[in-house]
Order: C-alpha cells, then structure tokens, then sequence
C-alpha cells in the first residue's frame, strides 16, 4: 500500500496542487490528452480521515503552440482543492497525505499527520 506524501508550496495553497507524473496510472487515472484538444480535467473525490468527501479536478498542463505532445505534469485545479486548503487551514511547508484504501478503493486525504497502519483479521490499511 502505497502513500504519497506532499509538502505544500505557496502555489499548492494559491493556485492549484500540483504533482508528480508518475502518480497518473498509478494513484490517479491519466487524462490521457493526446486524444483531446485540450486536457479534460477528470474529477476524482477524496474522502478526510473524518470521512467527509471532497472533489478536485485532475488536468495535465494544456499543449502550448508547437508542441506536439503535451507536458503531463497533473495538477488539481483550484475550485475543488481550494475548499480543503480553506477548511484544513493549510498554510505553506504543511504536508498531506494521499493513497487509495484497499478497503474499499477510494482515495483518501490527510492534512498534517501521516495514515496510521492498522492491521484487522489479516488486513493491512491506512487510516
């Protein structure tokens, strides 16, 4: 079980979170933007350690002028990520925590603090 773990910078907190490629396949599904003329963001809800659920909107960087491919850099555009940022009270240097539970495959988000591992009849999981 897999969790990535994010420092947070004044452009996370301002304008968007941005992360690394190689979470797309893996963690997050890729946009896969070759196929479109531009990046359709993807919208992809997180539930809190409290279990509330929030919904941010994957995109890749849109393909500049003479570019023939795009840049995959993902990013979660401000209008969903913002209410976490406002609500967590998140502030530059902070860290978050994100993974998908095996329990029941959703995505799940932590401020602050990394998931505890738990261990239940056999099962490992996050929490």
């Amino acid at each position: 079980m897999e969790c990535y773990e994010k420092t947070l910078t004044i452009t996370d907190i301002n304008q968007k979170l941005i992360v690394p490629m190689d979470l797309l396949g893996n963690l997050f599904p890729d946009p896969n933007p070759d196929s479109e003329p531009e990046p359709i963001p993807i919208p992809l809800s997180f539930k809190d350690e409290w279990g509330k659920e929030y919904t941010f909107h994957l995109t890749v960087r849109p393909r500049q002028p003479g570019q023939e491919r795009y840049y995959k850099k993902p990013e979660f555009m401000f209008r969903g990520w913002h209410a976490l940022v406002v609500e967590k009270e998140l502030e530059v240097g902070e860290r978050i925590f994100l993974w998908r539970d095996d329990r029941g495959g959703h995505l799940r988000i932590r401020a602050r603090h990394p998931p505890s591992l738990h261990r239940l009849f056999r099962i490992t999981f996050l929490h």
